[in-house]
């Protein structure tokens, strides 16, 4: 089974390296003062890592950053208290293709969106994820260090401590500080 589901994958990051390399954008540095917009992707998981996203995102909002969220589920079906968040996007494996390839109009409007800011909050890996921050037009674009994710602009090493709660922290301790005039 793991090695179907491995060659399904191969399959799907062949078709993103292909779709990748039609891909044009403007690359600019923003921090929270600049930016206006920013996506949100992250990995549902069963922990308390909902609660340091909501923190995040209030931040954010506290900043006047209009953010579109976009979540992850590795189940088919998708827990009922996060079919209810207010302006919060879930995807999961129904809506993907044999390929592991996102097939959903939502994610196609999220890579398309013009944002400024692109936080990747997945600590780990996983694919569909990938696939959309790879191919979204976002201006500038924030994961963590991975080989298996190098279409980002800026990767943070989290290896000391790989929570979510330090890999946030980091986030916000980074874009604080570059790109000031």
């Amino acid at each position: 089974m793991k090695y179907l589901k491995n060659l399904r994958e191969s399959i799907g990051r062949y078709i993103l390296r292909k779709k990748s390399k039609s891909i044009k954008r403007n690359v600019i540095v923003h921090n929270f003062d600049t930016a206006k917009t920013a996506g949100v992707l992250f990995n549902v998981s069963n922990d308390n890592s909902f609660d340091y996203i909501k923190d995040f995102l209030n931040f954010m909002n506290n900043k006047n950053i209009q953010v579109v969220v976009l979540g992850y589920n590795n189940s088919k079906t998708t827990p009922d208290e996060l079919l209810i968040k207010k302006n919060i996007n879930i995807i999961n494996k129904n809506d993907l293709n044999w390929y592991c390839v996102p097939k959903n109009d939502m994610v196609n409007q999220f890579i398309e969106k013009d944002l400024d800011l692109l936080f990747d909050l997945s600590t780990k890996n996983t694919f569909p994820l990938k696939y959309i921050n790879t191919l979204s037009n976002a201006s500038f674009k924030v994961s963590k260090e991975s080989n298996y994710n190098n279409s980002s602009d800026l990767m943070l090493n989290i290896k000391k401590d790989e929570s979510l709660k330090y890999y946030i922290e980091q986030i916000q301790h980074y874009l604080n500080i570059i790109n000031q005039h």
